[in-house]
């Protein structure tokens, strides 16, 4: 198993040249050998906490950006 996804909550989340979203999938809809291929082909793992942030559901409103490391930058 892969251990950047240990549960149902997380994303893999594919950012475009400027860094914006180009894909986003449900991981526990896939393999994990499925998973690995996507990490291997750059998409990023990402929790569901992060990614209610990254979708605007901040609490105080803040934005949020994904960035290539699957950190969030304000």
């Amino acid at each position: 198993m892969n251990p950047n996804v240990n549960d149902d909550n997380k994303y893999l989340i594919l950012l475009d040249e400027e860094g914006n979203r180009a894909d986003t999938r449900l991981a526990c809809e896939y393999t994990d050998e499925t998973i690995e291929s996507f990490i291997a082909n750059g998409y990023i793992v990402v929790s569901e906490e992060k990614f209610s942030l990254i979708i605007g559901n901040d609490p105080d409103g803040k934005m949020w950006d994904l960035q290539p490391d699957g950190s969030l930058k304000e």
